[in-house]
């Protein structure tokens, strides 16, 4: 009997390691085919004015405001689109404006939207809403793309305005999860140039997801500059992991990273120690608590202990969920968008980030964050070696399996 269960398990072991094996090969081959397609696209700078949000309230407040007063067209890409209150206000809203004639497009990752009902869906497309779910599953490479999400917020409307961040719709965006607490993010709001090349990024996913083209009316609408210059840039599994490195090496003094999962590559990791001997002040934000990523933070306590002991500051924010996906360095830029610190967002994800350089928004975002550590706490090493015996057991993850949390 032992005989033959000791042989059973061999053979699951087996069947499990092979699948693992034909996983890796899979993601690797899908992700050099579509990257060799899809490469890093980083526009010129434009000027434009630019908001912040920090609050689930004021950021929906504003979105659904302007949706509201939109005239000609609706452009929408989230994540994640819950099946609760918040999203069925988005949906009466979006219904709306498509019964007044409106273009009005709704975008949502095929994983991030597993939530919504089909009924839901035949309604906005009955009201004229059109609806697609992004990056669906190949059966040329299942595997890659099934890790391959669409993680980009994208919100355009009469290609005039633009929103890009870390807010996902739903209640627990609103800070109404018991589970997280409040919810901590942020997002922007932007007026001015460069919102037609925003613009661009949704029509070409759109086209990619839905196998159809949607004529850009942004060329008719025209909008004069602002105070704050920015860029945008879309990365789709590579050219992320470059610029972030080139980012580092070139920072002189200051440069503060803050993000939910930090798992960054070999190669991040080695750009930060060397910024640090060059004695670059280097501060680190992470939340306390995690969202669904449990298997994610142990091999993460391994990574920022090795900066600790660099002399790395690291906070770990305790006021609820923090969700920010925060870069600035020097006294140079502001990076805040949809990319998170973890090889995910830096050899899977599509996102979106906006890289801003105007003085005044950089000084705003510094004082925010300065706010967001006095709601954390610094941790040294005593933190580390104070966690579960589980977290320690599991700090080694192997670093090509941590390219899947």
């Amino acid at each position: 009997m032992m005989v033959k269960l000791i042989k059973r398990s061999a053979v699951a072991l087996l069947i499990l390691l092979l699948l693992l094996f034909i996983m890796i090969k899979d993601v690797q081959q899908g992700q050099k085919h579509y990257t060799e397609t899809h490469p890093a696209w980083e526009t010129p700078v434009y000027n434009g004015n630019i908001s912040l949000y920090k609050k689930g309230q004021t950021l929906f407040s504003a979105l659904f405001q302007d949706i509201k007063e939109a005239k000609s067209s609706v452009y929408l890409h989230f994540y994640i689109l819950r099946n609760d209150a918040l999203t069925k206000r988005l949906f009466s809203l979006l219904k709306e404006k498509a019964s007044q004639g409106l273009n009005v497009y709704l975008s949502v990752d095929l994983i991030g939207g597993h939530e919504l009902t089909r009924e839901s869906i035949e309604q906005l497309k009955k009201s004229g809403v059109k609806v697609s779910f992004s990056r669906k599953i190949s059966a040329a490479h299942p595997f890659y793309s099934a890790h391959h999400r669409n993680h980009r917020r994208i919100a355009v409307i009469d290609s005039s305005i633009g929103y890009v961040g870390g807010f996902n719709v739903g209640e627990e965006y609103l800070g109404h999860e018991k589970k997280l607490g409040k919810w901590h993010d942020y997002h922007i709001r932007i007026t001015g140039e460069g919102i037609n090349t925003l613009e661009e990024q949704f029509l070409l996913d759109w086209r990619e997801d839905s196998k159809e083209s949607i004529p850009s009316s942004s060329s008719h609408n025209i909008i004069k500059g602002g105070e704050s210059s920015y860029r945008f840039l879309f990365t789709s599994g590579s050219g992320l992991e470059n610029r972030m490195k080139k980012w580092i090496k070139e920072a002189n003094s200051s440069l503060f990273v803050a993000t939910p999962y930090f798992l960054p590559p070999r190669s991040i990791m080695d750009e930060l120690e060397q910024a640090l001997k060059r004695g670059v002040h280097v501060t680190i934000l992470v939340p306390e608590k995690t969202d669904a990523r449990l298997f994610a933070r142990p091999p993460s306590y391994q990574k920022l202990k090795i900066l600790v002991d660099k002399g790395a500051d690291v906070y770990v924010y305790n006021h609820g969920f923090f969700h920010g996906k925060v870069l600035v360095k020097d006294e140079e830029f502001v990076d805040i968008g949809t990319a998170n610190g973890d090889s995910r967002s830096f050899f899977l994800n599509d996102e979106s980030n906006c890289i801003i350089y105007d003085k005044q928004f950089i000084q705003k975002m510094k004082n925010s964050l300065t706010k967001d550590i006095e709601k954390s706490k610094h941790v040294d090493q005593s933190y580390f070696e104070s966690l579960p015996f589980w977290n320690k057991w599991s700090q080694n993850v192997p670093e090509f399996l941590q390219y899947y949390f």
